[in-house]
């Protein structure tokens, strides 16, 4: 077959020394390219092209946009529609994606600054004036927190009392955002907890480190605690999540097989929450989700996200997508 059609087909863009590999070599298998079973597979080596020099210029396109990403020698450069996004809070919720991978265990079990971004991610994906907020509470955090290291209990505060009032400010609407989203959250978790054939209950809890109600109390109270301190020590960058599950803290008492399942349904359940805030899907990311999952849940997870829009698997092993119905998958091997 004539590599045009496979390059047609499957909309590869690389450098000017691939093209040139194309147009001298007209017959695909010549290029370590093949498809045979619905199987694509690229054999870079041999290519005889060094990957590090590649450079790629991908194109995506959805109903309203087009979105393209440069990456070269020079760098990276993100566009939308053809004009170039300088600030990545731009572009963040144009193009929703939810990823799960093994390193989004650490939600669970890694520190609060962990689950503090990913609140704001995520939150950000659905509501763009939140990192906005987010910027300006951390800005502001920044400048208060500079003052408290000039000054002692003998000091003016005046400047101190207004930065303070100002963060106040900032902060409430993060706090309500956070609230409101994990909410939502805790609403369809269990949905999909189930859907994967695990009953235990999860419930998510916003632990903010200061009550909305109670802002302007507490900073009044620790204000010569924080001078002494040099820092702000209460608001959102202090917020932590907790996550149960049958009402036990699952970082506590959670086998890493139930970590890794709570962390599941959290993605899937995102991947709702866009499509009620967007009226579209996301695009899900799952790496190597299949290989800690046994056979039954395998086939769930296969069945539900057939229902979530386009996603995209990584794995060392085909076999239950085999099982499934192939026509539903594009199998790209590497």
């Amino acid at each position: 077959e004539d590599i045009n059609y496979y390059m047609q087909k499957f909309d590869v863009l690389v450098t000017e020394n691939f093209k040139q590999k194309q147009i001298r070599q007209n017959k695909i298998g010549t290029l370590g390219v093949k498809v045979e079973n619905n199987l694509l597979s690229i054999d870079l080596k041999k290519l005889d092209i060094d990957i590090n020099e590649l450079n790629f210029d991908i194109k995506i396109f959805d109903d309203k946009n087009e979105y393209r990403i440069i990456l070269s020698e020079k760098g990276k450069m993100v566009l939308l529609n053809k004009n170039e996004i300088k600030k990545i809070s731009e572009y963040i919720g144009k193009f929703p994606t939810i990823l799960f991978s093994p390193y989004d265990l650490d939600i669970v079990t890694g520190s609060p600054t962990l689950r503090r971004q990913f609140l704001n991610q995520e939150i950000s994906q659905i509501n763009p004036k939140y990192l906005q907020q987010v910027n300006l509470y951390n800005k502001l955090l920044h400048e208060r927190n500079s003052c408290l290291k000039e000054l002692n209990e003998n000091s003016d505060l005046t400047y101190l009392k207004v930065i303070t009032n100002e963060l106040i400010k900032a902060a409430k609407p993060i706090i309500l955002a956070r609230n409101s989203f994990i909410e939502e959250v805790n609403k369809v978790i269990n949905v999909f907890q189930k859907k994967l054939n695990l009953n235990e209950k999860i419930e998510i809890i916003y632990k903010p480190s200061v009550l909305i109600n109670d802002l302007e109390k507490i900073y009044q109270e620790k204000m010569l605690s924080d001078i002494f301190n040099n820092v702000t020590q209460y608001g959102p960058h202090r917020d932590d999540l907790i996550f149960l599950l049958n009402e036990k803290n699952l970082n506590r008492f959670g086998s890493q097989g139930q970590i890794r399942s709570v962390v599941l349904s959290l993605k899937l359940s995102l991947c709702e929450l866009i499509k009620n805030h967007q009226g579209v899907y996301p695009i899900l990311l799952l790496d190597d989700v299949l290989s800690e999952l046994d056979s039954n849940r395998q086939n769930n997870l296969l069945n539900i996200i057939t229902n979530l829009g386009q996603t995209f698997i990584t794995t060392a092993d085909t076999s239950a997508l085999i099982k499934q119905n192939l026509e539903q998958y594009q199998i790209i091997k590497l």
